[in-house]
């Protein structure tokens, strides 16, 4: 079962459009190529600029990967 689907990811889209607007920001968000990571076609997010990372680059990518959750959640707690 995925923890994503793409209507939560969209509600995550419109929120950080939202977040970034508020704060005269705009942002580059790098996700991987599963069908939830893409936004509905609707979808206005001047604020957000959304790339998807080549297919089958997991693996070259997960030692990086791994190095930025392990920051973010050492930030969280």
């Amino acid at each position: 079962m995925a923890w994503m689907t793409g209507s939560i990811f969209n509600s995550f889209l419109a929120s950080l459009n939202e977040r970034m607007a508020a704060q005269d920001r705009n942002v580059l968000l790098l996700v991987d190529n599963v069908p939830p990571h893409t936004a509905d076609e609707a979808t206005v997010l001047p604020n957000v600029q959304l790339k998807m990372l080549p297919p089958n680059t997991t693996t070259h990518l997960q030692p990086q990967d791994a190095g930025i959750i392990a920051s973010f959640k050492a930030k969280v707690k």
